[in-house]
């Protein structure tokens, strides 16, 4: 028996796709598949958040993954990007999706910083060896997507002849992109028939972010260390000692005696006497009780300023918990602040990196997700996790409007045209 053991959890991702495309990216990086199979998707970097670049990566990957190509990551060196480097935090999963040393004239054009002259910096696309080991000429093909959605494109567009002819069949196709697709590729006309079915694949569009998530990336062990361990620990002792409850509707839809509700809150200007995430959990969390009868609820907080997790501490007590273990002892700086220059920018961004992923991967455990509109950040986090289809339950959340209860979480389309899409 084949060792399967790298799998991403074959019962709710599907088993056949991962082993093909895992099959398929080894053959055409060893040239083992014939010439005109050798075709690539480069996810070029964006200068944004780790977010909007890991929903652009992850959703050209499915692009990749419907067109049959190896799907490669470059890594921009220039520190004058302030573009996050996204393995400081991450290793490659199943397959090493970490391109080889290539020449920058393929992707100079959607380098950042994007200026009113970008489009001039044109991308050389002279057939030519892509990697400098190969033997013949490639194709190339560059394509600019950062802070749109190219609505028509990628909402109704075959993906495999949407560029027209040359540029749908470049050997080389390089993408740059902060913004998600994965789940509104399930509503395209030419995908959608083809990835709801099983076999060959067996996600579902619920789930397929966060299957395709844990099929690229691993979180390196610095991520989370110290007072994350600690409140990891914490969580995990949680969900062993509590109860699954009945659901009276939705068997899909799993309530526990003890449930955690993370918060994710992007705007740090609260007030504590008018927080409206917290508003929100505590409505969820009445209703748990009431109606569901759990016996206890914790409440995870996300967010990066000292003053918010203190208002927290204040009004949950012990029942709040956080990534770092306990309150911070000071704000983060944002990871794309021009301000800081040199050595410090470095150790910036790559600090900011880590942290991300240590909150990503900690939010990722809870079991509901209150989060801030228009953020990237907290649907990453909330939907990073492979779970059964219902059991995704995210409240967006800006002002007091949003009237939370269990029965109304979003509709993830909601996702799929805000911010940073999904």
């Amino acid at each position: 028996m084949p060792d399967e053991s790298w799998l991403v959890d074959p019962e709710l991702c599907g088993r056949q796709w991962q082993v093909d495309y895992r099959t398929l990216h080894d053959n055409i990086l060893t040239g083992k598949a014939p010439r005109e199979q050798r075709k690539y998707v480069v996810s070029v970097p964006v200068r944004a958040g780790g977010a909007d670049i890991m929903l652009g990566m992850i959703s050209f990957f499915l692009y990749s993954l419907i067109t049959k190509r190896a799907f490669l990551h470059i890594k921009l060196q220039d520190e004058g990007f302030h573009a996050p480097v996204i393995e400081h935090a991450y290793k490659p999963s199943t397959f090493n999706w970490i391109s080889p040393e290539i020449k920058s004239n393929f992707s100079f054009c959607l380098w950042p910083p994007y200026d009113g002259d970008m489009h001039k910096r044109l991308c050389d696309r002279t057939p030519q060896p892509f990697f400098p080991t190969d033997q013949h000429n490639s194709t190339f093909f560059p394509f600019f997507m950062v802070n749109s959605y190219q609505e028509e494109k990628f909402w109704h567009g075959d993906y495999r002849t949407m560029f027209g002819d040359g540029d749908s069949t470049a050997d080389v196709q390089l993408f740059a992109s902060n913004r998600g697709n994965v789940y509104r590729t399930f509503f395209n006309p030419h995908h959608n028939a083809s990835l709801l079915q099983s076999p060959p694949y067996g996600f579902h569009k619920e789930n397929a972010f966060a299957c395709f998530y844990q099929y690229l990336f691993r979180s390196k062990a610095e991520v989370c260390q110290g007072g994350c361990q600690q409140t990891r620990a914490r969580i995990r002792h949680l969900q062993q000692h509590r109860t699954l409850l009945a659901h009276p509707r939705d068997k899909e839809f799993r309530v526990y005696s003890t449930m955690i509700i993370a918060i994710q809150i992007r705007d740090p200007s609260i007030r504590r006497d008018d927080n409206v995430w917290f508003h929100c959990a505590d409505a969820l969390a009445a209703e748990y009780r009431s109606t569901y009868r759990v016996t206890d609820v914790y409440y995870l907080l996300i967010n990066a300023k000292r003053d918010v997790q203190q208002a927290a501490k204040d009004y949950y007590h012990d029942k709040v918990l956080f990534p770092t273990g306990d309150i911070l002892a000071e704000d983060v700086q944002d990871v794309l602040e021009e301000s800081v220059k040199g050595d410090a920018q470095a150790d910036t961004k790559k600090r900011a990196v880590l942290e991300s992923a240590r909150d990503w991967d900690v939010m990722a455990e809870a079991d509901v997700h209150v989060v801030s509109s228009r953020s990237g950040f907290g649907v990453m986090g909330a939907m990073m996790r492979v779970r059964r289809p219902q059991e995704y339950r995210l409240y967006n959340v800006r002002d007091e409007k949003r009237q939370c209860s269990v029965d109304t979480a979003d509709d993830l389309l909601l996702y799929t045209t805000q911010w940073s899409g999904l």
